[in-house]
């Protein structure tokens, strides 16, 4: 049986492999230097590339199965989402954009810099794309530092960036990102490609939250508070694979409720036994239950029957 191979990091293989992708045309190398390392019964996943196609190409070498069984009932419900966050993302649009216009006329006046701020993330299937927010922080601050995460007192956030923080009001843009297909409005929150190579060597099945787009809200932001390190990262990994699993329009829905009522102050407890999500307890034993359920699956498919009828490891 063929085994799919998630080549190298981006630090070791991204300028060789734009290099032989432009040289020799497609996947070839990245075929040829598979076999050299895992032997003949191998192709290439190219869902996953950093810069070929405009998708990351990142992590250490994972040897396994396509991770879509961890989807609920093949996923069909993902192509009803799909026309459903871009009619809603239509209206919403229509509905905020003077709150839009107003914030950004704020940010204007009282800072330096342009209103709107761009910035690359990761999306469904590790395709890399670009997110609009409201500028919530002074103008380039990260020149000194580096991609980093926001802490709690970040002293590069605005007075009125505090504010359109604490509303959500920043993140309005995204609703542009749904309408483009770039996002959901529910999903996981779309992660830095700057920081996915490391938590993907930390973290067992952190690239399996990219089955499905990412979102505005989702149901770890309704539950959890933001990051602030890999600690809290795995947490909310806990709950992103929750929902991958429970995928449903009823779960989306109960998120968008509970997503409203954390606008207006509502705090976490509060929202998961008004909309009856699951304790924190039991999503990270899932976690724990799902992880070790992924490599007994990975493990059985990566073993192919020898000529005396003997199943031996691919």
């Amino acid at each position: 049986m063929n085994r799919v191979v998630w080549l190298g990091r981006v630090s070791t293989w991204q300028s060789w492999v734009n290099r032989a992708a432009t040289r020799r045309g497609g996947e070839q190398p990245f075929l040829e230097a598979a076999q050299r390392i895992h032997g003949a019964a191998v192709h290439i996943d190219l869902h996953h590339p950093s810069t070929v196609n405009g998708r990351l190409l990142s992590g250490p070498a994972l040897v396994g199965a396509d991770p879509e069984f961890l989807l609920p009932h093949g996923s069909g419900y993902l192509l009803a989402k799909d026309v459903l966050d871009r009619l809603f993302a239509f209206l919403m649009l229509l509905v905020t954009s003077p709150l839009i216009l107003m914030a950004m006329a704020l940010v204007k006046l009282t800072s330096r810099g342009p209103a709107l701020y761009s910035q690359t993330r990761v999306g469904r299937h590790g395709r890399l794309f670009t997110l609009y927010k409201i500028r919530s922080m002074i103008v380039e601050s990260e020149s000194l530092t580096g991609a980093c995460w926001s802490m709690p007192g970040d002293q590069r956030v605005t007075r009125v960036g505090n504010w359109l923080r604490q509303s959500h009001i920043d993140e309005l843009p995204q609703l542009w990102n749904v309408l483009m297909g770039h996002m959901s409005l529910v999903g996981p929150r779309p992660e830095r490609p700057e920081f996915v190579p490391a938590l993907e060597q930390t973290i067992p099945h952190y690239r399996d939250r990219l089955l499905v787009r990412p979102g505005i809200t989702g149901f770890a932001q309704v539950q959890l508070p933001p990051d602030t390190g890999l600690d809290s990262v795995r947490t909310k990994l806990a709950y992103d694979l929750h929902y991958v699993q429970a995928l449903g329009f009823w779960f989306d829905v109960r998120i968008c409720w509970a997503t409203a009522f954390k606008m207006i102050g509502a705090s976490f407890r509060p929202l998961a036994r008004l909309f009856r999500f699951p304790e924190r307890s039991v999503v990270e034993d899932r976690y724990k239950r799902l992880a070790e359920e992924v490599r007994r699956k990975r493990s059985s498919q990566n073993r192919v029957p020898r000529p005396d009828g003997v199943a031996c490891s691919a």
